[in-house]
């Protein structure tokens, strides 16, 4: 019986000696990362450990493909360990972006990559009880529509579901201004104006400004330089077909918001400065003597929407000239209507929509403005506010809150 014991002790530690001789050797490897063809990271790591790869954030809005076994991009590497050397390759994909969705209801909605210029298309059905999708918006406070089926991507975003109640009942949210005697002057519009254009340019239409910065593009409105030619025309050339739809007898309320008219409208931005540029129109085409001319056979010379071209350079005029200067390039020029217009221009920058808002829910103010705005709740300017809460919202016989504004220009 001992012999038996001793036999069966000897093969138990015989055969532990072969599992420990078994056991794989830990070996350092290694781990090499190239991106877009170029070295990026090199680490080591132990061939018995599980491998973090290297996180690499979008650049630019410009997605990272993943890391690959091979140069060619054809297997993702998607391994835990690695036993030997091991280089793994990546690249941003250049031209595409991500899209999220944040449904603010039950549906799910999973991120799209979306190539550039492409629009998000189809939306899957979604459904809230008691409420009625009103549509998609670039920020949490859906002030900035959104059309998935018209607005090309050109940078990653995330957007929004609004939401309204079927019949809710609503507190206006009204704005006063309690700053007296204050009137934008015309560089002031000229930049909020051009800025707000190139944010459309590049945002909302296939207008190619990836060579030209806003700083460009407002010395190009100034100068009317463009590419060694200095002339208003080039606006009218390059961005004409952006700025208005043609509308012959047409108004800004009938523009569509695909052209930046119809956009201002929409936001409600610049109106007035819009309908002065339509009186600064008619007033120059029918002053110079062109409307109703041999070259305007149709009469339509000072009709601000019957021609993007003429309008686009039109306002590049308006925004070059001053009375003083008009005269001394055309010493012929003179109508006191458009000198008077050229000068006098509208106060556009304080252009707040006054909001409806649904009784019980909040409403952060709009300040959007190019200018610095402080929002009161009394016209003393004693009580300031950011926010409209749920409980100011909330009263029954509380059908408007008034918003006294107090405007400040910006450094």
């Amino acid at each position: 019986m001992r012999q038996y014991k001793r036999i069966l002790i000897f093969i138990f530690v015989v055969f532990s000696l072969l599992l420990l001789g078994c056991k794989e050797k830990v070996v350092d490897c290694n781990l090499t990362y190239i991106l877009n063809g170029e070295l990026y990271e090199e680490t080591v790591v132990k061939s018995n450990e599980d491998i973090q790869l290297e996180e690499i954030e979008e650049r630019g809005g410009i997605l990272f493909s993943g890391w690959y076994k091979d140069d060619k991009y054809t297997t993702l590497f998607t391994d835990k360990r690695i036993k030997e050397d091991t280089t793994l390759y990546g690249y941003y994909e250049v031209g595409k972006y991500r899209v999220n969705f944040v449904t603010n209801c039950d549906v799910v909605i999973e991120e799209r990559v979306i190539e550039k210029g492409q629009t998000v298309g189809a939306i899957p059905n979604m459904e809230r009880e008691g409420y009625e999708f009103e549509g998609w918006f670039r920020d949490e406070d859906f002030k900035i529509p959104f059309n998935v089926e018209t607005d090309t991507i050109g940078a990653s975003l995330t957007i929004y579901a609004k939401w309204l109640l079927i019949e809710p009942d609503y507190v206006t949210i009204r704005y006063v201004s309690i700053t007296e005697g204050y009137y934008a002057n015309k560089d002031d519009i000229y930049v909020a104006y051009y800025s707000y254009f190139y944010d459309f340019l590049k945002n909302h239409t296939e207008c190619n400004l990836e060579d030209v910065s806003l700083e460009d593009f407002l010395v190009q409105g100034k100068t009317w330089t463009l590419n060694g030619r200095s002339d208003m025309y080039h606006f009218g050339d390059k961005y004409g077909r952006y700025y208005l739809s043609r509308q012959v007898g047409g108004t800004l309320e009938e523009q569509d918001e695909n052209h930046f008219m119809g956009y201002c409208y929409k936001n409600g931005k610049f109106i007035d400065l819009i309908h002065h540029l339509e009186t600064f129109f008619e007033y120059w085409r029918t002053d110079e003597g062109y409307t109703g001319s041999e070259s305007d056979p149709e009469n339509l010379g000072n009709d601000f929407y019957a021609e993007p071209w003429a309008s686009m350079v039109d306002t590049a005029k308006f925004f070059y000239f001053t009375a003083d200067t008009l005269q001394d390039k055309y010493a012929w020029f003179t109508s006191a209507r458009v000198k008077e217009a050229l000068d006098n221009i509208p106060n556009t920058l304080l252009e707040l929509k006054n909001a409806k808002v649904v009784k019980g829910e909040g409403y952060t103010l709009d300040n959007s403005s190019n200018y610095i705005l402080e929002f009161f709740l009394d016209e003393e300017a004693t009580t300031p506010v950011d926010k409209i809460n749920e409980a100011q919202t909330s009263c029954d016989e509380c059908d408007e809150i008034i918003i006294y504004v107090r405007i400040q220009k910006m450094e």
